[in-house]
């Protein structure tokens, strides 16, 4: 386990505060999945990191985000990746996928 990993304590106030934000951003995630089939084929990820693998080129997509300010990295085969610190705030986290949803909705491929 490395030095970073074991300094969080699941039993945490802080991690059960950032899971309880994970899952509410999950759900987020997965309805703009459902607002744009177009553009999110799947929701890849486990806890607060996220990939969505996408049907338009990633450049379109990362090109959106930087467009409304939202930090993100391509990974792999077309998918864009979100990886916000460990102490997010639940606020922090509903901005980003407020965001990420102007983002895809800019997209020629959102208006399907």
């Amino acid at each position: 386990m490395s030095r970073i990993a074991s300094r969080v304590d699941p039993r945490s106030e802080v991690y059960a505060a950032n899971r309880a934000a994970m899952l509410e951003a999950l759900a987020e995630i997965a309805s703009l999945q459902d607002a744009y089939p177009h553009v999110i084929e799947e929701v890849r990820g486990s806890g607060l990191l996220t990939g969505l693998k996408l049907k338009p080129p990633l450049g379109e997509v990362v090109d959106a985000c930087m467009a409304e300010k939202l930090l993100t990295v391509g990974a792999g085969d077309n998918v864009v990746r979100l990886l916000p610190p460990l102490n997010v705030t639940e606020d922090a986290l509903s901005e980003a996928v407020t965001r990420l949803g102007r983002a895809l909705a800019r997209l020629p491929q959102a208006a399907r």
